[in-house]
């Protein structure tokens, strides 16, 4: 027990516990053991004696707080706030750590060092003793040299304009003469029989035509070095045998007398041939080319041409369509041949060659036409007049119209037409190519029954009234002049067998005639075999 001494003399001290035994002042724990708490106490043991007054409560400390029985405890102190990468290190009992870091991102040609420890290093090339896994960095690339800069040109001092001399005035030309117009010549009676087209000249076989100054007599032009040639703007020729070339401009030129050639070349070109017969070509350009007197060879060449032929039997070469030939009544028999195009005859021409192998069609015109095709398949038509169209090679059409023709369509599987209102037409078609097969078409309402079928010598005749005759000779020479297939305006087809059979229903004979093909009478229109 403890006990306390005081001025006023021995009091029992304070103490929460005290024991048996002697203490000091204050309530100091005796050695007398575990005592009673709050009395008073004599030296007795067994008597118990009340505090004097009751003791105060404990002063509490700043994180204390009432524990609800009048003591005090500990306030428990909140959880620390964690940092934002750390983590609760043991499950919600308050203590953090921090969060573990991601490993650093190696770069590609760096390896991990520590085996997944978070450490890296560079990867070597070869494997050697210090570095076993055989990595290290790559070789950084070699920067590119930049290029020098070029130094800039200097620009050079400019010279001074001098000043332009004053053009002289030029003398005004002259106007050219225009040429006086000769008068028209009376017409010529037209020759019997017609004459043969005349020739186109070749450059290759003519020496009129060449290009190297052969002719004899004359060569001059454009390619002259002689001015005297070239009066007031114009080339003009001599009365001899000239061979005239132009320039690449737009030339006048003038062949005068003699039989000359001339060569336009470029430019849109004027060209007077002369008297005796010349052969012009305006070859590039727009030309204008004027034959005059004699029988012409007028050839236009590229471009829209005007032909005028003029006096004479004149032949054109045309190769456009807006090619114009001009001819007047009287001023002989012409002659107008194409290889490209379509073409039909304009007034006072004659005559129409088609030529190469193009599938052409050619038309006359009202007088007495005579048209040639090519070796392709050609259709020809006559229109009025007395007519000779001649189909040469391919399947031809031919169709005379009006008038007294002569059609021949020569090899190939040819069509011949008649109608009512054709006059009286001949038709001689020979061919011996085996599977040859000709056509007669009969139109205008012409049917078999209209239709009187005879024999004249060697010549079956096709009668539809007294002015419209059809003949087919030498049909009783040789199968080769037969026509294998008749076509009549109702739909009905008759071929050669039927044609001999209604012959002979009126007694006539069908056989082939026993004389030879020399001494085989002919008809009188048209006859024989061109």
């Amino acid at each position: 027990m403890s006990y306390g001494y005081s001025s006023y003399g021995f009091q029992p001290g304070y103490g929460g516990y005290y024991g048996y035994g002697w203490g000091g002042k204050g309530g100091s724990k005796g050695k007398g053991g575990k005592g009673k708490k709050g009395g008073w106490i004599d030296c007795y043991p067994d008597h118990y004696y009340p505090p004097l007054y009751p003791q105060p409560k404990p002063k509490p400390k700043p994180d204390w707080g009432e524990d609800g029985k009048g003591g005090w405890k500990p306030i428990p102190k909140p959880k620390p706030q964690p940092k934002p990468d750390w983590d609760d290190d043991d499950k919600g009992k308050g203590s953090w750590k921090p969060k573990p870091q991601p490993k650093p991102h190696p770069k590609p040609d760096w390896d991990d060092d520590d085996k997944d420890k978070g450490d890296w290093k560079p990867k070597p090339d070869k494997p050697d003793s210090k570095n076993p896994d055989g990595w290290q960095p790559l070789p950084k690339p070699e920067p590119m040299p930049k290029p020098e800069p070029k130094p800039e040109p200097k620009p050079e001092p400019k010279p001074e304009p001098k000043p332009e001399p004053k053009p002289e005035p030029k003398p005004e030309p002259k106007p050219e003469p225009k040429p006086e117009p000769k008068p028209e010549p009376k017409p010529e009676p037209k020759p019997e029989p017609k004459p043969e087209p005349k020739p186109e000249p070749k450059p290759d076989d003519c020496v009129d035509c060449k290009d190297n100054n052969s002719n004899p007599d004359n060569s001059f032009g454009g390619i002259d070095k002689n001015p005297g040639n070239i009066i007031d703007g114009r080339i003009i020729g001599t009365d001899k045998k000239d061979t005239i070339y132009g320039t690449q401009h737009g030339d006048i030129i003038e062949g005068r007398s003699g039989p000359d050639v001339i060569y336009g070349k470029g430019g849109d070109d004027i060209i007077y041939g002369g008297d005796n017969g010349d052969t012009l070509y305006g070859q590039d350009g727009n030309d204008t080319l004027f034959g005059q007197s004699g029988n012409d060879y007028l050839n236009g060449g590229k471009g829209d041409d005007i032909m005028h032929g003029n006096q004479g039997n004149d032949i054109y070469m045309v190769e456009r369509a807006s090619d114009q030939v001009i001819e007047h009544k009287g001023e002989g028999v012409d002659t107008v041949r194409t290889y490209t195009i379509d073409y039909e005859l304009p007034g006072n021409v004659e005559n129409l060659i088609l030529m190469g192998k193009g599938n052409l069609k050619g038309t006359g015109n009202d007088l007495d036409n005579e048209i040639i095709g090519n070796s392709g398949n050609n259709e020809l038509r006559g229109l009025d007049g007395n007519d000779r169209l001649i189909g040469k090679g391919g399947n031809d059409w031919l169709d005379g119209c009006a008038g007294d023709d002569y059609l021949e369509g020569g090899l190939g599987n040819d069509t011949y037409v008649f109608n009512k209102g054709y006059d009286k037409d001949v038709i001689c078609d020979y061919d011996t190519t085996a599977g040859n097969h000709d056509v007669i078409e009969f139109w205008h309402g012409l049917q078999s029954s209209d239709l009187e079928f005879s024999r004249n010598g060697n010549d079956l005749t096709i009668k539809a009234n007294e002015s419209d005759i059809l003949t087919v000779v030498k049909w009783f020479e040789s199968s080769a002049y037969r026509i294998e297939e008749f076509n009549f305006d109702d739909g009905s087809v008759w071929d050669s067998a039927a044609i001999d059979k209604a012959l002979s229903a009126q007694g006539v004979d069908t056989g082939y005639a026993t004389v030879s093909y020399d001494t085989a009478a002919l008809p009188t229109n048209n006859e024989g075999i061109i």
